[in-house]
């Protein structure tokens, strides 16, 4: 018998059912993230390893096979702030037998949403119009119209780092074709050497960091903000999250944060996902330093590309110059179970993480 209850695992069962589930699902049609169990760690479980309010699983016996997991997080919007989740990993085990399974967690999830008094989730729905989650979540709104908002349609910038990994593991032709222009023209050549003047974070940035994400998000019309305790497990835990500091001579101060990511197309493509990047000198070329030392440092990691949101984080004139293509916009930002009145910005100019 399946029961569905908060989770109680340590992420490595998670990862290998979404891993599973999500190959048989999208493996060589679609792109779809492909989770490793510290990265599920890192992003649940490290922060406050206690709360677990928003974590719903389904268990038959002491087996994994369903979750959909949400992360308290606090949103600035204009000037209000706003108690909501980020929601994502959302999976059915195929062979739970279990049509309905599906909607049964996303019902408690609800219902956690409701007793706990949080305003909405924000989530993103994966894919095009024929992937099983687009079509899931769809099927949702018209049953539910009033508990999920598709938004808007947002896309990524992606750097090529190693293009003959990269040929084999692509779904679409215009991506092949794509990296078969990488190297043709000078400004797409060898990653970048890592600026004289950028250092791997410390410690002690922790507060430095933490405010200048403050001030970058004051034009945002969605902000997520930044307790002291969760910049500093964004920035560095356990050496998973990757952090560089533009530090010069106490003049400028500026960061890069990414993580690595796995993206599951014909094969998992290896991937340095750029969560944050800012200058508190609003300077481009600061902000290039930053991003080419990060690159560098991804590809003597052996990653496959750099991978970032196309939001204002990430303007062109920062990102076209480092060698990144913009891709087409591919994922729906949605707001799941948002509380009845609630007025939600239309997420123009959102300053989020992807997850």
């Amino acid at each position: 018998m399946i029961e569905i209850r908060t989770y109680d695992g340590d992420g490595e069962d998670v990862a290998e059912l979404t891993a599973r589930a999500w190959r048989a699902a999208y493996g060589g049609v679609s792109w779809c993230p492909y989770w490793s169990a510290e990265s599920i760690r890192w992003q649940l479980l490290s922060a406050c390893p206690d709360d677990r309010d928003f974590l719903v699983a389904a268990y038959n016996g002491c087996r994994l096979v369903g979750c959909f997991f949400a992360k308290r997080t606090a949103f600035q919007i204009s000037s209000r702030q706003v108690l909501g989740t980020i929601g994502s990993w959302f999976t059915v085990d195929p062979e739970a037998g279990s049509p309905r399974l599906g909607m049964a967690i996303v019902e408690e999830l609800r219902r956690r949403h409701v007793e706990y008094g949080v305003a909405f989730l924000l989530g993103y729905v994966n894919g095009g119009p024929n992937t099983p989650a687009n079509k899931f979540w769809k099927c949702f709104a018209k049953l539910y119209p009033d508990q999920i908002r598709f938004v808007r349609k947002i896309g990524y910038w992606i750097r090529i780092l190693n293009p003959s990994s990269l040929r084999r593991k692509c779904v679409h032709w215009f991506e092949r074709f794509i990296v078969g222009v990488h190297g043709i023209l000078p400004l797409l050549g060898a990653p970048p050497r890592r600026a004289p003047e950028v250092r791997d974070y410390v410690h002690g940035d922790s507060d430095r960091c933490g405010r200048l994400v403050g001030e970058l998000s004051k034009n945002a019309d969605l902000a997520m903000t930044w307790s002291s305790d969760r910049i500093a497990t964004q920035l560095d835990w356990n050496g998973f999250p990757r952090t560089l500091v533009l530090d010069h001579n106490g003049e400028t101060f500026g960061i890069v944060n990414y993580h690595p990511f796995g993206l599951l197309g014909k094969e998992v493509v290896s991937t340095g996902l750029i969560d944050l990047l800012g200058c508190g000198s609003g300077s481009a070329h600061d902000q290039r330093r930053l991003l080419r030392s990060a690159i560098a440092q991804m590809d003597a990691n052996g990653l496959d590309i750099a991978m970032a949101l196309r939001t204002s984080m990430f303007p062109p004139r920062v990102m076209l110059p480092c060698g990144f293509w913009p891709m087409p916009q591919s994922e729906h930002l949605v707001y799941a179970f948002p509380q009845p009145g609630l007025d939600l910005p239309p997420a123009d100019r959102p300053l989020i993480l992807f997850r």
